[in-house]
């Protein structure tokens, strides 16, 4: 009898186990591996108001549509676009973001590529592009009252002071002077004429969602931009060798109260606002910006063993150049072998030339360059140490040539892979699982094997129970 109680407890936690093993056989045999977790790329505006470490940060409202000129471009759809082959961007407190190479144009990955939303400072790359190619850098221009009344950061323009443009773009590039950009509206024939070119040169450069409204970057209504937008320009601003030049330039003496010539004018030391160049291995540029309605904004660029990339990031809470950075230290490492998931736009092709019409008395769409071709309402200039003639109106700077696959890619209709653009999508999973692929067979084998052991051991406790209770 005690035999047969030793062996009664033995086997009834043997059939427990044996009857959740046999059930859990089958589902096991069949599961995959865990998902790879993708970081989600943010469905809202990021809010500013609210501490970066804070998980509530994540939305704070829904996103601005996209310009419905880049829908069907494949970087118009809200999200994260990556190679899902590869292992993703770190996750940044940012509303949009992109990175990709710029000598090909291709997008290795993004987050609301083509969601406009306002630039700060980064704006100031438009400025450059469309306002400066074509000034002679020993150029002089007076500053007027109405550069040293800008607000948010000044080089330090002095009202009735000569600088020259040279002295204009280190204040431009390095210090984010936004009397610098009011100088450079002023020298175009006026803020609205200034705005007006830079609208039209984002266009033709292929930002066709980048809408100024200052020369300066500072908020104002219906001032957007977008990570791609910024992308376009920053490779175009260093398609210009004197713009490559500021951008990677840290330090500049600037002139401060004195005569242009005067080789005793106090000087000071400006510095390069933009952290990345002093902080990143190759970086070779671009702009940095912020206003408390912006949030971060920054265009950082790098050049490693002849590899370019740029890296765009707008509404960023903490330390934008850090995303920046991250990014760039991804598209460097794991991301170097994405599969691009889209390519940045082309300039459209030239339109068929309109008909001059007079323009408005007072202004000019050139660079006033000498007093004879300065606007007659602008006393911002003055004659030019040695004479120049007019430079015309600034033409964009040249593109470079996008490579033979990442033409064919575009006309085939995007990427060979289909990148994960949804942070609500279905995870990926990585791998398969062999009984997934090989035949049905193997599972229910496993499962009859396991429920035979289960009746035996119920045979073996039938027995024991009747002859406890002397049935035959």
């Amino acid at each position: 009898m005690r035999s047969h109680r030793r062996r009664a407890r033995l086997v009834l936690p043997a059939v427990a186990v044996l009857l959740a093993v046999a059930g859990a056989g089958p589902a096991a045999a069949t599961a995959s591996p865990p998902p790879r977790e993708v970081p989600a790329c943010e469905a809202g505006l990021v809010d500013l108001s609210t501490p970066v470490d804070d998980p509530a940060y994540v939305s704070a409202g829904p996103l601005p549509p996209v310009d419905p000129a880049v829908a069907g471009d494949g970087l118009d759809r809200p999200g994260l676009l990556v190679d899902p082959a590869v292992p993703p961007p770190p996750r940044l407190p940012a509303t949009a973001w992109l990175v990709a190479d710029l000598d090909t144009g291709e997008v290795l990955a993004a987050c609301n590529a083509h969601v406009p939303l306002a630039p700060a400072s980064t704006l100031k790359v438009l400025t450059a592009v469309a306002l400066t190619p074509d000034l002679p850098g020993d150029m002089r221009y007076q500053a007027s009252h109405a550069t040293a009344q800008v607000e948010g950061s000044r080089v330090g323009l002095v009202p009735g002071y000569y600088y020259t443009v040279e002295d204009l773009l280190h204040g431009l590039w390095l210090d984010s002077g936004n009397d610098a950009a009011i100088a450079f509206a002023e020298i175009a024939g006026g803020e609205e004429v200034a705005v007006t070119r830079m609208r039209e040169t984002a266009v033709a450069l292929g930002a066709v969602s980048t809408r100024p409204r200052t020369p300066h970057g500072l908020d104002a209504p219906g001032q957007v931009s977008t990570v791609h937008d910024l992308a376009v320009l920053g490779r175009a601003a260093l398609a210009e060798p004197r713009s490559a030049r500021l951008a990677a330039t840290t330090r500049y003496s600037f002139p401060g109260r004195g005569t242009t010539d005067d080789p005793d004018r106090p000087r000071y030391e400006i510095a390069t606002s933009g952290r990345l160049v002093r902080n990143f291995d190759g970086a070779t540029g671009l702009k940095s910006g912020f206003t408390r309605a912006a949030g971060g904004a920054y265009v950082g660029t790098a050049e490693r063993d002849g590899r370019r990339l740029v890296a765009t990031v707008l509404r960023s809470q903490g330390r934008p150049w850090h995303h920046a950075r991250d990014l760039l230290t991804w598209a460097y490492g794991p991301g170097a072998a994405a599969a691009p998931v889209g390519v940045l736009a082309d300039a459209p092709p030239a339109p068929e030339p309109a008909p001059a019409t007079p323009s408005p008395a007072g202004s000019t769409a050139t660079p006033a360059t000498s007093p004879a071709t300065s606007p007659a309402t602008s006393p911002a200039t003055s004659p030019a140490p040695s004479p120049v003639g007019s430079a015309g109106p600034s033409a964009p700077p040249p593109r470079p040539e996008q490579s033979a696959a990442s033409r064919a890619q575009r006309d085939d209709g995007g990427p060979a892979a289909e990148p994960t653009h949804d942070a609500a999508a279905a995870p990926e999973t990585l791998g398969t699982d062999a009984a997934a692929t090989g035949s049905d067979a193997g599972p229910w084998l496993v499962g009859a094997g396991l429920l035979a052991l289960a009746a035996a051991a119920a045979g073996l406790l039938a027995r024991h129970r009747r002859r406890r209770t002397g049935r035959p």
